[in-house]
């Protein structure tokens, strides 16, 4: 910082900021740049048009994590920030098409047989499949769809 003296001389005053105040300086700016990514092009909340609170809070959370995913995303490769709608589409499109096991981890598909002995990767194939009718919520215990006691569910 430059400052003048009594006697009409400039010097300049070299400090160092403390860490934590650094940290705030150097990564301030990223909350904006998180709430304009959530608004651009097509906010969330404004297509999915409803006043019913529990709701519009998701769809916040969603905004906000979609833009950090994307932010971060292209701070850690070091480049340019994908435009939001191509983001939203290629992480929708990865997410019907995953390949993660039931503890979250990802199954790779072996490029060789398996001979005995060794592990084989098995590649799991998901599918949509709609509840049956007539069914309560999924029973973990029986692995199976709990039977209800009324065919006319109240919703």
């Amino acid at each position: 910082r430059s400052v003048t003296c009594a006697d009409g001389s400039r010097s300049t005053i070299r400090f160092k900021y403390p860490e934590p105040i650094s940290h705030h300086n150097r990564a301030k700016h990223w909350v904006d740049d998180t709430n304009n990514r959530r608004h651009d092009p097509i906010a969330l909340s404004a297509v999915w048009r409803t006043k019913w609170w529990p709701t519009r809070q998701f769809t916040f959370l969603l905004e906000v994590a979609e833009a950090n995913a994307a932010n971060a995303r292209s701070r850690a490769r070091k480049q340019k920030t994908e435009p939001q709608l191509d983001f939203r589409r290629s992480l929708a499109k990865k997410m019907l098409t995953n390949n993660l096991d039931d503890d979250g981890r990802t199954v790779v598909q072996v490029g060789r047989p398996a001979t005995r002995g060794s592990l084989q990767a098995v590649k799991m194939e998901h599918t949509f499949e709609k509840r049956p009718g007539f069914t309560g919520a999924w029973d973990e215990k029986d692995d199976d769809w709990a039977p209800v006691k009324s065919e006319y569910q109240k919703t």
